[in-house]
């Protein structure tokens, strides 16, 4: 298998999708339900789903007007959506990532699809003037430069390459990964392994071999793991046991819990699920019959020192997706629903 990655990373990318695959429609306004959007200044860009097809489209932020949408090859769902300075890039099918222009929709590189479709995630990294774009597909992360799609490099999720990973994983730990936050020039990474929460932070390559700088195992008895990002203070890592309690660890540290939350009296039922969507920035809990939106929150002096880094904002839209883009330290959100209303 990682044979076959580093082929699909050092493949170029096929300029000529758009008229093979795709196609641009700037007269229908139906462009299928809403599964995934992120928001910049006056425009939403979102993934949607109609029938067997999945699009890619840009909306506009306060007239809802369609600006332009593509559509992927059929049976692609498309699973991410982040932004550059100039570019929308997507994540879709088994890991294929696409760069389209945001002023138009223009195709400006793809790569080809990474072997395993055991997780799927994206984050963007800018530090130093150099803008690069990583994908998580199975268990290994890839890079790509933004604007070219250049291949940067990969990290391979494995004990016996990686020296973190062999001080912090047992021999024979089965390990899944989830999920990835970009955080001032690195990349986090967040998996399961045993019933406990890895947590790997990885440099911006420089080039094709990548080692994680740090790799530590928390918790114990988890059902989920993920990462959620905060406008000011460290990103953390959540995670959700067994029990329904939520635990909140500072993910640049992951020594002892910054907070523990009951999901139960949060929800009003036991959690079953927790999911992050809008680049991190918003978490789903589910239960059996209700869902709550939660976000991370600096624990600093503006919330007179408490422990409160995360906070309930309501019950949960049940056919939307939501967005967010940060500005001077604020973040401002986008709801997209089903018929296409928002909220900014």
């Amino acid at each position: 298998m990682r044979a076959l990655l580093v082929a699909a990373l050092v493949a170029a990318a096929e300029a000529l999708y758009a008229d093979q695959a795709g196609e641009q429609d700037w007269h229908r306004e139906n462009i299928g339900r809403v599964t995934h959007a992120a928001s910049k200044q006056k425009a939403l860009f979102v993934l949607t789903e109609a029938g067997d097809r999945s699009l890619v489209a840009s909306l506009g932020a306060r007239t809802g007007n369609l600006n332009w949408r593509t559509a992927l090859p059929p049976n692609e769902k498309g699973h991410a959506v982040a932004l550059t300075d100039k570019a929308v890039i997507t994540l879709s099918g088994e890991g294929k990532c696409r760069a389209w222009a945001q002023a138009g929709g223009a195709l400006l590189w793809e790569q080809p699809a990474l072997p395993g479709a055991s997780a799927q995630a994206l984050a963007v990294i800018e530090a130093d003037k150099q803008c690069t774009v990583a994908v998580l597909a199975g268990n290994a992360v890839a890079f790509w430069d933004c604007s070219t799609g250049t291949a940067r490099g990969a990290w391979f999720a494995e004990r016996d390459e990686d020296a973190q990973l062999a001080a912090a994983l047992p021999r024979g730990a089965s390990l899944e990964l989830k999920t990835l936050l970009a955080h001032k020039g690195r990349v986090l990474v967040a998996g399961a392994a045993n019933g406990k929460a890895l947590l790997a932070s990885l440099d911006v390559p420089s080039g094709q071999s990548v080692q994680a700088s740090s790799a530590v195992l928390v918790g114990r008895g988890l059902s989920e793991i993920t990462l959620a990002a905060r406008a000011q203070g460290p990103p953390l890592l959540v995670t959700l046991d067994e029990s329904g309690s939520i635990t909140a660890y500072d993910a640049l540290l992951a020594k002892a819990p910054l907070a523990t939350l009951d999901g139960a009296a949060l929800l009003g039922e036991k959690p079953l699920a927790l999911e992050a969507e809008a680049n991190q920035r918003v978490l789903r809990l589910k239960g059996s019959s209700r869902k709550l939106l939660l976000a991370g929150v600096d624990d600093g002096p503006q919330n007179g020192g408490k422990r409160q880094v995360l906070i309930p904002l309501g019950e949960s839209c049940e056919n939307c997706a939501l967005g967010a883009s940060e500005q001077h330290g604020r973040v401002a959100w986008a709801r997209v629903d089903h018929d296409y209303g928002y909220a900014v």
